[in-house]
Order: C-alpha cells, then structure tokens, then sequence
C-alpha cells in the first residue's frame, strides 16, 4: 500500500558487504545519500552491527555501518561482538536467532538494526522521511535449496525492512537493477 504517491520512490541496495541508498532528482539522474564515517562522507554504508556494554551503566549498545567499524577499532574487543554478511543467511533455516550479551535477536532484527540508521542519515540527507523503497534482492539468495528457501528470505527481508521503518517495500531483481544503472 503506498501511503504517499507523490512521494518519489527512493532505491535501496542492501548488500553482503555494503549498502546503499538513492533517490531519483528532477532531471531523472540519481543521487545517492552520504553517510558519516571518520575520513569523511560516504556513499557506501558497510554493513556490520557492532555492540558493545556501555562502561557507565551496562546497557547495551548498537553501533551500525560506518560507526561500527570505529567502535569495533577503538574498542576493546573482548567487550563487544560484530556481526556482518547478515544477508547470506536469510534463506538458511539453520539461522533463526542469535544470542548478544544476554539478548536475543532474530535475524530480521539484526537487519533491521542495521538499516535502521542508513534509513535515518539518507532521510536528514534527503530532507524527507523515507517510507516507500524499491529495494534489490537476489534472483537466487545464498544457500535457497528450493522455493521455500527465496520465499523464506523474501519474507524476512521485508520483515527487516519494516522493522527498520520502511513501510511501502517493493523488490526489484538486482540484475535489473544493475542493468538501469
């Protein structure tokens, strides 16, 4: 259901390694949002999640993309856990939950943690709130066996999406995707 026609359709590529996200500008080119890290803006958004206890009162914290990595460099390790390549593990049946600290979290959570804030730093880029995404999927994702597996990643990909705040979700074939570029 789309909520806001008027709103423009924004793409969003959620990869094994790196994310991205971009929107179309009057004149039809595309510009993708930036994102902070260290060294400057970047287009690209890694996708890991690191958390870690916070030394003052024990709660625990998430750290995502760009701001992973710092806290996972600058942090003392064995006080923390990183977690990357989620996306490989959506249609495996073997991986349903994890345990982080003391706390469990679905796979479709880890993802949606970890698109939650690519969400929130396109939209301040943006100017606008982001709802309505086009977002890629594989033709075959990592380890389907058969069309339980694609439809089991299909709907945890959507359920990670919806809970990083995206609410209209349609899917594109990333090679049809790569081929528009």
């Amino acid at each position: 259901m789309n909520r806001h026609p008027q709103a423009p359709a924004i793409g969003l590529d959620f990869g094994t390694t790196n994310s991205a996200i971009a929107r179309v500008v009057p004149g039809g080119a595309s510009e993708l949002a930036s994102f902070r890290a260290d060294d400057g803006p970047t287009p690209t958004f890694r996708s890991v999640l690191y958390f870690e206890e916070d030394e003052d009162d024990g709660r625990l914290r998430v750290h995502a993309g760009p701001n992973a990595i710092t806290r996972y460099l600058t942090s003392d390790e064995k006080n923390g856990r990183l977690i990357q390549s989620m996306k490989s593990f959506l249609a495996s049946r073997l991986f349903s939950a994890t345990n982080v600290m003391g706390r469990t979290y679905r796979l479709e959570d880890l993802i949606g943690e970890l698109l939650r804030p690519l969400r929130l730093e396109a939209e301040e880029r943006f100017g606008a709130p982001i709802e309505r995404i086009v977002a890629g999927r594989p033709v075959n994702f990592v380890g389907a066996e058969g069309p339980e597996d694609e439809e089991l990643a299909v709907k945890r990909l959507t359920a990670s999406l919806h809970n990083a705040g995206f609410r209209d979700v349609t899917f594109e074939y990333e090679p049809v995707g790569a081929a528009y570029h």
